[in-house]
């Protein structure tokens, strides 16, 4: 379980520093220091069912796409990437982009996080992806949903209602911890 001054690194020496955690925020909202180390992708195209995005650029430049549409936004800039839209972030420049990123309200972001990084850590996220079975635990348990590009959310409900329960009796989680 993170808190706050938590520093995670993965195996890109990209690095998470919990500045602000949900239990003393009551929930409202967590915010992470992000360092993307150079050309360095994130998450693949997603979204979050009942959670906002900030991102707070401090250094460097980051790319976002938005529903397919690439932007990049700089240093001092700020950008807000409304729930249920469609999104992915990342570092495509030769420079590190060091921000502050918040999500709110928080719900099972930081467990995400922790995991997201252990399975980064571990091989088990590549390009950005983690395998369909995992991916279908986390559409099924997690408090604050995040949907994957591909499949309506229609679609990844009615297929993680029956895959997420085959995947745990295969040892997926929800949660992996450091």
């Amino acid at each position: 379980m993170v808190k706050k001054g938590t520093i995670l690194k993965d195996r890109h020496n990209n690095t998470f520093e919990f500045v602000e955690v949900s239990t003393e925020t009551n929930g409202h909202h967590t915010k992470l220091k992000v360092c993307l180390q150079p050309n360095q992708m994130a998450l693949a195209c997603h979204c979050h069912e009942k959670s906002d995005e900030i991102y707070e650029i401090l250094e460097g430049e980051l790319t976002y796409e938005v529903n397919h549409k690439k932007m990049i936004v700089s240093s001092g800039e700020t950008i807000i990437l409304p729930r249920a839209q469609a999104h992915r972030h990342y570092n495509e420049s030769d420079k590190p982009v060091v921000m502050y990123y918040t999500i709110t309200p928080s719900y099972d972001i930081e467990p995400l996080i922790e995991t997201m990084i252990t399975m980064w850590q571990n091989g088990k996220i590549r390009n950005g992806n983690a395998n369909f079975l995992q991916s279908m635990v986390w559409v099924n348990y997690m408090e604050s949903k995040i949907y994957f590009e591909g499949l309506s959310q229609k679609t990844q409900n009615f297929l993680a209602h029956i895959l997420a329960p085959i995947a745990s009796i295969f040892g997926y989680k929800k949660f992996y911890h450091n």
